[in-house]
């Protein structure tokens, strides 16, 4: 740094210091006859600052030190807006100008204080105009903070407390609708900053954030007003125009500086690009629960909100957001739980963005989520298809422009063809959306609706994706597995076979997608297909019966030479486990009679227990079907099921029990204090 840049700096710190002395000095306060200001500690901090600044060679002497008079403004109960609004450009100007130094000690320290600052500013009001614009420089000094290269040392907890400053404002319902607005659109830059940089990070590093509750960051009582962070009165009890506070949290592990040396002063920003501080689950986790349709306090403002911020990340991080497990859970999980909730909201804009961010999520990471993929094609093959009065005609029309946008992309429709229509146990969901088309596209009305014309484009690009007979992007690219089907080399079968059942299969309460393919697993042969597409016709009919008498269907797969005569209980166990279709009472009917031990043993056999705790386990294994009611049958299928559970863990999680009566009165004693807590006849 030259002597040049090092008195621009020192004068640009110079200059502030000396119109904020002259702003308090014409305050209330410090202003009239008495002329007290000298023993004031903020007018005396700010000329200690001065003649610092008037006896140091270079910035770098002060180690940010230059910064505390201001914060200590910011932060004084006693200033004025105007005042406290100064201070705050001070701030911003200094970060702006990068006079920060990143890579030394102390920046760590010196950052998280002037964002405490920040974030719990006050200052005693004036008017509302005027209150409001120094609460818009909070906003935009917080934008500040987390896009300055020393924005990167924050710990999580600051990053979540900016944008909960930030979140509140914008539902401070007190505060003009420019100035939500503004902090609206500022919450939505902070968020693509953040998302971003995801690609920058490793999943070790993360963590920090976990202790930050989502509750906390989330309330906020739009008509109650219960978060009174508006601008009170003179003469009040609140005397002071608030900014947003946040409860304050235990100081994280912040990562270290890897920048160079000090060719930083008076450059911006923006020439330093730097990894920002970890997304964390937690954060990912605030989003989910502001789009979670069923909490009372998600009012329509808020999941609106909430869907632009969700479609803001999924933009910036793209397939990037699917590398992470910890994320990919949560997505596979809340996020595609809530989006397809939402597509039934009755408020056209919560619509509309709700399948905008499906769109986005399953053109980025639909590899990663098939199961979520059939559910969320079905519900536009039904809104397209309905002709219910209550389902408008630009929701259909939304839908079906959905669709088209789908239809366009190279080798969806064989994707789906392969995925669906050719898994055993999947929904057909190619042969139903082009029926959905054509009836769409064929009908002969007095006149062409974009309806028509639309279904009929969608299906040009279907056969347009067929006529081409390229191989299309498999579902999965980076995840190898020992578990996953044979490559298939055939050059007339233009499609690529992502998995079988097996490998997309639902873990979990909440249907969490395990995805294991083979990189580079080619398409199976058209004999192949059609012999799969036969076969689910004979399956279609099996769950029929099985529904209605569980052997008849059994005895339906034998005749027809799906099932070997006699049948292995291992193939009628997969039958069990992996049909959806079947009616979970009828299977535990079945399990639990004494004649099927064997295909008890296979279907317990087939739930991965190894490594997960026993509760755990028990609440995986009983979704799969309703227990019966009777204490034997009971008995039975739970004997067989801990001593699963035991040899799985012997090594690990059984050690603690004595013997497998141990494992198996702990399990029945959960299910009966389950049926103690839940039930009304109790």
């Amino acid at each position: 740094m030259n002597s040049r840049q090092a008195s621009a700096a020192i004068a640009i710190i110079q200059g502030e210091a000396s119109l904020l002395l002259a702003a308090m000095r014409r305050g209330s306060r410090w202003g009239g006859p008495s002329r007290v200001e000298d023993q004031d500690p903020l007018i005396q901090q700010l000329h200690q600052l001065q003649q610092r600044l008037a006896s140091v060679a270079g910035i770098w002497e002060l180690n940010g030190e230059f910064l505390k008079p201001f914060c200590d403004v910011v932060l004084s109960d006693d200033t004025s807006g105007p005042v406290t609004g100064m201070a705050i450009s001070s701030v911003e100007k200094f970060l702006t100008y990068g006079m920060l130094d990143p890579t030394h000690p102390n920046s760590a320290a010196i950052i998280e204080a002037v964002s405490d600052a920040i974030t719990h500013a006050r200052f005693g009001c004036t008017n509302q105009t005027s209150d409001e614009v120094v609460l818009m420089k909070i906003v935009e000094v917080l934008h500040t903070i987390l896009g300055a290269p020393v924005g990167r040392l924050l710990s999580n907890e600051s990053v979540c407390e900016l944008m909960q400053s930030c979140f509140r404002i914008c539902f401070e319902m007190r505060l003009s609708e420019l100035l939500r607005c503004f902090a609206e659109s500022k919450l939505l830059s902070m968020v693509q900053m953040l998302f971003s940089c995801l690609h920058t990070l490793s999943e070790e590093a993360w963590g920090g954030a976990d202790d930050v509750s989502v509750d906390q960051t989330l309330h906020c009582e739009e008509e109650t007003g219960e978060e009174q962070n508006h601008v009170t009165t003179e003469g009040d009890d609140e005397n002071k125009g608030t900014a947003p506070e946040a409860p304050p949290t235990e100081e994280g592990e912040r990562r270290p500086s890897k920048l160079g040396r000090r060719s930083w002063i008076l450059l911006p920003w923006m020439l330093l690009p730097l990894p920002l501080s970890p997304v964390s689950p937690k954060s990912i986790e605030v989003l989910l629960r502001m789009v979670y349709p069923v909490d009372r306090h998600n009012s329509e403002a808020l999941v609106t909100i909430g869907l632009n911020l969700v479609c803001a990340a999924l933009e910036c991080s793209g397939p990037v957001v699917c590398q992470y497990q910890s994320l990919l859970l949560l997505i596979q999980d809340g996020l595609c739980r809530n989006l397809c909730t939402l597509l039934q909201h009755d408020n056209f804009a919560v619509f509309s963005r709700a399948l905008k961010n499906c769109y986005i999520l399953f053109i980025c990471a639909r590899q990663h989520l098939k199961l979520q993929l059939e559910m969320f094609l079905n519900i536009l093959i039904d809104l397209i298809s309905s002709e219910n009065l209550k389902c408008p005609m630009d929701r259909r029309e939304l839908a079906l422009e959905c669709v088209l946008q789908f239809c366009h992309v190279q080798h969806f429709a064989a994707e789906i063809f392969v995925n669906f229509d050719c898994q055993l146990y999947m929904s057909n969901v190619f042969e139903n959306l082009t029926k959905v088309l054509s009836k769409n596209a064929f009908q002969v009305p007095s006149s062409l609706t974009p309806v028509h014309l639309m279904s009929l484009e969608a299906l040009y690009a279907v056969m347009t994706t067929i006529q081409s007979g390229h191989t299309p992007t498999p579902f999965s690219e980076a995840q190898p597995t020992s578990q996953s089907l044979p490559p298939y080399q055939d050059d007339h079968a233009p499609i690529v076979h992502a998995s079988s059942p097996s490998l997309y299969k639902g873990e979990g309460p909440d249907g969490h997608v395990v995805v294991e393919v083979r990189e580079g697993a080619g398409p199976p042969p058209l004999k192949v297909l059609q012999a799969i597409c036969q076969k689910k016709k004979v399956m279609l009919v099996a769950t029929e019966l099985f529904n209605k008498k569980a052997s008849s269907a059994v005895e339906h797969l034998v005749k027809q030479g799906v099932f070997t005569s006699p049948p292995d209980p291992e193939e009628v166990a997969s039958f069990l486990h992996d049909n959806q279709g079947l009616h979970k009472a009828m299977i535990g009917d079945y399990i639990g009679d004494r004649r099927n031990i064997d295909i008890l043993n296979a279907y317990v056999g087939r739930f991965t227990v190894s490594g997960v705790d026993l509760v755990e386990s028990l609440r995986h294994f009983l979704e799969a079907f309703r227990l019966p009611s009777e204490s034997p049958i009971i008995s039975r299928i739970l004997e067989t099921f801990t001593e699963h559970w035991l040899k799985c863990n012997e090594a690990g999680l059984g050690k603690v029990f004595a013997n497998k009566d141990a494992v198996f009165v702990l399990a029945y004693s959960i299910i009966m204090l389950n049926v103690v807590l839940h039930s009304t006849k109790v």
